[in-house]
Parts: C-alpha cells; sequence; structure tokens
C-alpha cells in the first residue's frame, strides 16, 4: 500500500500508474485523515497543490484547486461529506507527457488552511512515488547509451543538466571547485550549506545566485531542497534564512568563479520510509538541489515551474465590544450613620472573542469575510444595599472621576430573569433561549444563557451599608405614683424557743416585819 504521512494526514495512490507517449493519464490520489480508510474532507482546505517531481528529482508540472492562471493547472476534488470527499485528481496531458523523463514520476502535495486553530498551517507531504515514464524522447538517469548517455558519470553529474555537487566536507570546511560542504550528517543538524560558484560540471551556479538576488534579496521566502543525486527519493527541506559570499581568492571581489556561496538555513523536514535507514549527507556524496519561493515571488523566470500562489487568508472580523454594565442602585439610607455606600458596579458585558487574523499568504483569490464577533452580554444589575435604621444624613461624598467612554459595541442581548436555582450546577440544558438568567441562591451569582454557554455576570447582592452611630441616652423618666398597700400576710410560724436568760441580780433586804402581838 503505498503512502507517504505528515502530522496526522496521509497521502495514497491505490496502484501505480504507467505514463506513456502519445496518451493523456488520470492520476487519482486519497487524502486520509488520523487514520486509512477515513477520508480526509479535502474541500477544506483553502488550497491544495499537486506538484510533479521527475525522475531526476526535478519538478516539471503542477496542478492546483483553486487554479493559478498561467502557472497551474486543473486539480479536481472530491465533493464533501460523499464517499470520495478524500480524492484529489488530475490530469497529464499528452503534451506534458511528452516532456517527462523516463523513469519514476513522483508527486508531492501542498495543503493550506488559513482558519486553522490556533494559527493558519501548511502541510507539505513527502514525496510518494505514482507510477513511471516510459517511451519519452527525454532520456532518465537509468537510459543507456554511449559515452555521453544520460546515466550519470564517475562524480555522479547527470547528462540532463541538472546541477550537481559533490559533498567535500560534513564538517563545515571549505569546499573545493565543484563541491559543497555541510555543517553536519544528520540532515536535522544541518545549518549551514557552502557552495563552490562553479558546479562539478564546472558550470557556475547561477540558479542558486539568481535565486537568492531576486527573490531572497526582495525579501520573499524560499526553500532549497538537497537531493541524493542516486536516490532522488532522498532528500531534506531547508528554509533559507540568509546567505554571505565568501571570497577564496585574492583580489577582484567576492563573487568570482573561484569564490563561494554560504546558505544559512532551517531544516524543515526530510524524506522518510520505515524500512530504510534514515537519509544522511556523507563525503564523496553526489547531491543535487531544487528551490520554492513562497510570500510573493517576482515574475521574473526561474528554470522550474513557479509554485502556485497560496490562497489569501481571510482577515478575523473584530469581536464586537460587550456593552457597559448598569451601575448599581444606590444603598438606602443608613441610620444615625453615614448613608449607606452605593451597590457595586454592574459587572461588565464580556467582549466578543477576537477574531484571529488571517496569515499572509501569496497573493491569491480573496478571502471571504471573517463572521462578526458575538455581541457582548448586558452586565448584570447591581442589587439594592440593605436597609439601614433611620438616622441623620452623613456628610456627601465627593464625586468620583468619571471614567473613560468605553468603545461603542454591537447592542447585547437583552436579559430574561427565569427563577433561581440552589447552585450553578443545577442551571438547566434545555428549552433555553438567548438571554435566560437564573440566580444560584449558594453564590448570588446572575449567570445568563449567551446562546451556547452560562456567562457568570457575578454577584447581584450590593454590600451592607456602613452601621450608623449609637444614639444619646434619653432622660430618666418621672417616679411613678405610690402603689396601695398590700393585705397583710398569712401568720408566719411559731419561733424557736430562745435559750434560758442570766441569773437574774439578788434581790434587796426586804423590811424588817413587825413585832408579832
Amino acid at each position: 500500500m503505498p503512502y507517504v504521512s505528515k502530522d496526522d494526514i496521509m497521502l495514497f495512490i491505490s496502484e501505480d500508474i504507467s505514463v506513456l507517449q502519445g496518451a493523456s493519464t488520470t492520476v487519482n490520489l486519497i487524502l486520509y485523515k488520523d487514520y486509512i480508510n477515513t477520508q480526509l474532507n479535502a474541500v477544506d482546505a483553502d488550497s491544495i497543490v499537486v506538484t510533479l517531481y521527475n525522475s531526476y528529482g526535478q519538478k516539471t508540472y503542477q496542478y492546483s484547486n483553486p487554479i493559478v492562471a498561467g502557472q497551474t493547472n486543473t486539480l479536481t476534488v472530491g465533493a464533501p461529506a460523499s464517499a470520495t470527499q478524500g480524492h484529489i485528481s488530475f490530469e497529464i496531458s499528452t503534451a506534458q507527457a511528452a516532456n517527462l523523463a523516463n523513469g519514476n514520476l513522483y508527486a508531492q502535495v501542498t495543503l493550506t488552511y488559513s482558519n486553522y486553530y490556533p494559527a493558519a498551517k501548511t502541510y507539505i507531504l513527502p514525496q510518494l512515488q505514482i507510477g513511471s515514464v516510459a517511451g519519452s524522447s527525454v532520456a532518465g538517469p537509468g537510459d543507456g547509451g554511449t559515452g555521453s548517455g544520460t546515466g550519470a558519470n564517475e562524480e555522479g553529474v547527470l547528462a540532463s543538466g541538472m546541477v550537481s555537487y559533490n559533498v567535500a566536507s560534513i564538517s563545515g570546511v571549505t569546499p573545493g571547485v565543484g563541491k559543497v560542504s555541510f555543517n553536519a550528517a544528520d540532515p536535522t543538524l544541518v545549518t549551514e550549506a557552502t557552495f563552490y560558484n562553479l558546479d562539478a560540471s564546472r558550470y557556475r551556479n547561477v540558479l542558486l545566485e539568481n535565486f537568492l538576488i531576486q527573490r531572497t534579496d526582495n525579501g520573499v521566502d524560499g526553500t532549497i531542497t538537497f537531493y541524493n543525486v542516486n536516490n532522488p527519493l532522498h532528500y531534506s527541506i531547508y528554509k533559507i534564512v540568509s546567505y554571505a559570499r565568501i571570497n577564496s581568492e585574492a583580489g577582484g571581489g567576492d563573487d568570482n568563479d573561484n569564490d563561494l556561496l554560504r546558505l544559512t538555513v532551517s531544516y524543515e523536514d526530510s524524506s522518510y520510509t520505515p524500512v530504510e535507514n534514515p537519509f544522511t549527507f556523507y563525503v564523496g556524496q553526489s547531491v543535487s538541489y531544487s528551490l520554492d519561493a513562497f510570500g510573493g515571488a517576482s515574475n521574473a523566470p526561474t528554470s522550474s515551474q513557479p509554485g502556485a500562489e497560496g490562497a489569501q487568508g481571510a482577515t478575523g472580523a473584530q469581536g464586537a465590544a460587550g456593552r457597559d454594565g448598569i451601575d448599581g442602585a444606590d444603598g438606602a439610607q443608613g441610620a444615625t450613620g453615614l448613608n449607606g455606600v452605593d451597590g457595586a458596579q454592574g459587572a461588565a458585558g464580556v467582549d466578543g472573542a477576537q477574531g484571529a487574523s488571517g496569515v499572509d499568504g501569496a497573493q491569491g483569490a480573496a478571502g471571504v469575510d471573517g463572521a462578526q464577533g458575538a455581541s457582548g452580554i448586558d452586565g448584570a444589575q447591581g442589587a439594592s444595599g440593605a436597609q439601614g435604621a433611620s438616622g441623620v444624613d452623613g456628610a456627601q461624598g465627593a464625586s468620583g472621576v468619571d471614567g473613560a467612554d468605553g468603545a461603542q459595541g454591537s447592542p447585547g442581548m437583552g436579559i430574561f430573569f427565569k427563577g433561581s436555582v440552589p447552585t450553578s450546577n443545577d442551571l438547566p440544558t434545555t428549552n433555553l433561549s438567548e438571554g435566560d438568567a437564573y440566580i444560584a441562591d449558594d453564590t448570588d451569582h446572575l449567570y445568563v444563557w449567551n446562546g451556547s454557554v452560562w456567562a457568570d455576570g457575578g454577584s447581584i447582592q450590593g454590600p451592607a451599608g456602613i452601621a450608623g452611630a449609637q444614639g444619646a441616652n434619653g432622660i430618666n423618666g418621672a417616679d411613678g405614683a405610690q402603689g396601695p398597700t398590700g393585705a397583710e400576710g398569712a401568720q408566719g410560724p411559731a419561733g424557736i424557743n430562745g435559750a434560758d436568760g442570766a441569773q437574774g441580780a439578788e434581790g434587796a433586804q426586804g423590811a424588817e416585819g413587825v413585832d408579832g402581838a
């Protein structure tokens, strides 16, 4: 089952095709997401580009949806929500077949999503061998012949005229004529590639120099893909970060035939198969390269077909600002003290979500406007302060400074108070309309249904007013009138006998009695 994958997207072809001279050929590819047999809904992509590569690893023709006039050919995408939603197909015309070199034929698919969360995303899938070309007048790497035949010579330079270099070093050593050096063998660690200005055939490396001057110097992003000449299925892709010329001979400036060109690059991806060792660079290896520009390339021609422009990313609409919440009502008059404080400021309406900014793609078809952000809900009404006991008026507080006017937002939805629930966990989930509102008894928070979730509008209870000062003591009242005499109480029980009193003093001598007769 021939397929390649990148992240969660896979590209599959059910059987190899054979491209023959004098006949057109229809190619049908299938895109899957996550798993084989789970087709990707291809129409969701803003653009899909299929690029054909010949047996030398050179880019030949491109097919895209939407089509880029004058640059790409028609790519047909399967109907959405159907049994063919992941199918993409194109036709290799008779004229195109005549220009393809004999040998293997490869396809690379690029998908662009401008509204991918949280940011726009582009998938560049590895090349997939989709079949072969036979009978072409353009010789391939495997064709036989005389000494001027089309196979690779001892230096790995193909007679097709493809730019080729021999690897001189994988530790950054300055290369000699016809050679290139990398600062690492592992493609994922390479950050520099240094070219001699003459390739292995002693031709000036004009293809690369023109790209850097006409594209990179004008702010156009670009990639360079290094191929193993003897096996174009082995390749690594890098973003070109910057470049510098290096003077390697005395006098005459730094752009002579015997000078050098050093690229600073950032690794992006490599070819991969689970049955072979990963692609690496090694001394003596013959390598070639291809170039791609994106982000507004000029119309200057290059030696390969221009890449299709990505669709224009749509700019997300600015979410509407929520309306200011209603001011809470003033608290009631406090008792004997200061007036009750004003009720708490109603909660501010929830701001509409910020529409995601569309990424700048290369100029293509105009993107549709992003959807209008939802209006913010009204802030909840602040509750009146508690009623304090009647007292004297407190001193007038100083006026607060007016806040700056908020930006005028789109009208928010109204609220319709429906009642209360014990807690927010008891809020209803069915038969709801936008603006329905309930109070949670446990927190006194107001919850408003915004059409998809319950929005917490905060507490509706204002803080209690400040207690009034203690009132002065009242004057003493006059004594009440004398009450009537109470009835005589009942006879109490007999008291206990008291102790014997002390012996009394001896009495005085009585008067002498008269004599008897």
